[in-house]
């Protein structure tokens, strides 16, 4: 059995120390509470007070673990804007009846009544997790399992079944940084079974933003200029929309790059993310061509290699090998990159013979 109580005490430790190790993000905001276990009279009388079993998963998490903990982090940019949230923030177990029949109203009284396999995930499940937008993570009773799968309550979109266990569920949680759980931050973090998997080509990008991966040990290089400063607002800037853009692969696009062509419509991009900070066109960046439409696994240096740049192309979707690259570099004779593996670097003209453009 996972211990839960120091799967609980690594969550919290992780949350603790994000805002010195996710140097990817201007400003990283957390929350940190943790109450106490359970107590064994207190889990009889929840007990008694709902119609559906509580599995033993759940129960030893509840005893051991603690009832009530939310350590959240939101990571932000320059300008204030969340770009990267996540964190346990499990419900409360003494609340847990009130949110059952939150379940139920949904299942009763909404388009989730005119769908039969829907409406039974809804009132079979005993929700452990609500976001802000609704939705719920819940355990799925249906079949009366001690160690029952994790499912993921829409309340606009299908019910999806994210692990095969609560226990899969917390250890490939913990592995991917507790991101989310909100669906549309999970796309890229699914296997083709649907199923929650830090083994993904995406999770290099969750964790790498994170300061918890990335395979050159450099998250961000920023070297300084000769007789000028370390960093100036428009340079953090113009590091903020590009790390917006990487982080948009990872959520929008999963295991496979968009297609030169056509990557700014494809990730959703605003136009005012296109712009570099420092000057230039309204469309300041470009995507390295050569990765168009590729495989994540196909590319075998996404620490070296170049995905997104500065451009002097000035246009939407614009896109080449390099040769578009502002000369001399728009930050003190220097450019901005972001590689495959999601890290930045800002790079004058000597470092830049050194990067990759080509996936072999």
């Amino acid at each position: 059995m996972l211990d839960y109580r120091a799967w609980i005490e690594d969550a919290e430790a992780f949350v603790r120390e994000l805002p010195q190790h996710g140097t990817s993000f201007s400003r990283i905001d957390i929350q940190v509470s943790v109450d106490p276990p359970l107590e064994q009279t207190e889990l009889q009388r929840l007990q008694m007070s709902i119609t559906l079993p509580l599995p033993e998963a759940l129960r030893q998490f509840w005893l051991t673990g603690s009832r009530h903990c939310a350590c959240r982090y939101i990571c932000r940019d320059a300008k204030g804007h969340a770009q990267l949230f996540g964190g346990p923030a499990f419900l409360d177990a003494q609340e847990l009846p009130e949110h059952l029949l939150v379940c139920h109203d949904w299942a009763e009284n909404t388009w989730i009544s005119e769908y039969p396999e829907e409406q039974r995930y809804w009132l079979n499940a005993i929700p452990f997790l609500h976001m802000d937008n609704g939705d719920y993570l819940g355990l799925d009773m249906s079949q009366g399992q001690e160690d029952p799968p994790v499912v993921y309550l829409s309340h606009d979109e299908q019910t999806f079944v994210l692990a095969r266990s609560f226990t899969a569920f917390l250890e490939q949680w913990q592995q991917l940084s507790y991101i989310g759980p909100e669906s549309w931050m999970l796309e890229g973090l699914r296997n083709e079974e649907g199923l929650l998997d830090a083994s993904t080509p995406a999770a290099q990008h969750v964790l790498a933003s994170l300061g918890q991966s990335s395979a050159s040990g450099v998250l961000i290089r920023v070297p300084s200029p000769p007789g000028g400063p370390t960093e100036s607002e428009p340079l953090e800037e113009c590091m903020d929309h590009l790390r917006g853009i990487s982080t948009a692969v990872w959520m929008q696009c999963g295991d496979r790059l968009p297609d030169a062509e056509s990557w700014y419509e494809a990730l959703n991009l605003s136009q005012a993310i296109g712009a570099c900070p420092s000057g230039g066109p309204a469309y300041g960046y470009a995507m390295n061509q050569n990765l168009s439409n590729a495989w994540l696994s196909a590319i075998r240096e996404p620490h070296r290699t170049v995905l997104f740049f500065e451009s002097d192309l000035g246009r939407i979707n614009a896109h080449d090998s390099g040769e578009s690259l502002p000369s001399p570099g728009r930050h003190s004779g220097r450019n901005v990159f972001v590689f495959v593996d999601s890290h930045i670097e800002v790079l004058d003209q000597e470092g830049q013979q050194e990067v990759k453009w080509t996936a072999d």
